[in-house]
């Protein structure tokens, strides 16, 4: 019997201690993400959404290692906009077309199966940024399946995060007119691709 009520609160210990981990580590909650771009895109701020869940350890790792560090840092919050999407959560929220939905939800309508994600999506200049990088799903595809290649191979876990092989640029017109600039997307890719020393 004593073995068992250690055995439970030990339990109840561990679940308190790992949801308290969890809160320390959530970021904003996404409420209104058309204004929410708005308001980045504004402000010349890239928006940042991490879909997460509560039971996600690796969603903890990205928000505690290098989403939190960045949105702490002293010149933080007027460089960074953030906000957290939890798959798992019924929590109330306007899409980026205004339309009322919950974070599940919108999370399945994103196709969102396997967390966490960090998204920088087009959908972000149609909210009137006025441009966003981003890989395609089937760039992102095309890069998983050369990775798992290369984990078969070598029967060994990728030791560190690998960066994104290809990416496309989105890019708002309207926007850039209104701000007397001109920028060629094209240009930008092939140039920040050479820099990343892609062809």
């Amino acid at each position: 019997m004593g073995r068992r009520v250690a055995g439970l609160l030990g339990g109840l210990i561990l679940a308190c201690t790992s949801a308290l981990a969890g809160a320390a580590t959530d970021l904003p909650a996404a409420l209104d993400l058309r204004a929410e771009a708005q308001e980045a895109a504004a402000a010349g701020l890239p928006l940042i959404v991490i879909y997460s869940r509560k039971d996600c350890k690796y969603c903890e790792t990205v928000k505690r290692d290098y989403l939190k560090p960045l949105a702490g840092k002293p010149q933080a919050p007027d460089k960074v906009f953030i906000r957290q999407i939890n798959q798992d959560s019924e929590q109330p929220l306007s899409d980026f077309k205004g339309k009322a939905s919950t974070h599940a939800k919108l999370a399945a309508s994103e196709k969102i199966k396997l967390v966490p994600v960090v998204a920088f999506s087009p959908a972000y200049v149609r909210a009137g940024a006025i441009l966003a990088l981003y890989q395609t799903p089937s760039q992102v595809g095309v890069q998983a399946a050369g990775l798992l290649g290369e984990v078969l191979r070598h029967k060994k876990l990728l030791s560190a995060p690998v960066d994104s092989s290809d990416f496309e640029i989105a890019f708002n017109a309207q926007v850039s007119a209104a701000l007397g600039l001109t920028i060629d997307p094209q240009l930008l890719r092939n140039a920040l691709r050479q820099q990343e020393g892609q062809p």
